[in-house]
């Protein structure tokens, strides 16, 4: 996950299929959780529900957690969006 397709997916969104479930990622707002300032750049949607959020790590990495998670958990570091599915729909 390189920056630019986080910004790419920011702009225009973007869908997939995830082990047979039907996932999109959008930009969300600037949502930003305790000292440490874990902030989210993208949502994880399944449907209309935010089951997960992409966080910025480095050019190339970005962290991921779960929504129920979220500001109890720093993210978890993965180079490919379908590792940090798998952490995500865990």
């Amino acid at each position: 996950m390189t920056n630019q397709f986080i910004q790419e997916a920011q702009r225009s969104g973007y869908s997939l299929t995830y082990d047979g479930r039907e996932i999109a990622l959008a930009a969300t707002q600037e949502r930003t959780w305790g000292s440490a300032g874990f902030t989210a750049e993208l949502e994880v949607l399944e449907g209309d529900a935010v089951v997960g959020y992409i966080t910025p790590y480095t050019d190339d990495e970005h962290g991921a957690v779960s929504e129920r998670r979220f500001g109890q958990v720093a993210p978890a570091v993965f180079r490919t969006l379908e590792d940090a599915l798998r952490e995500i729909l865990r």
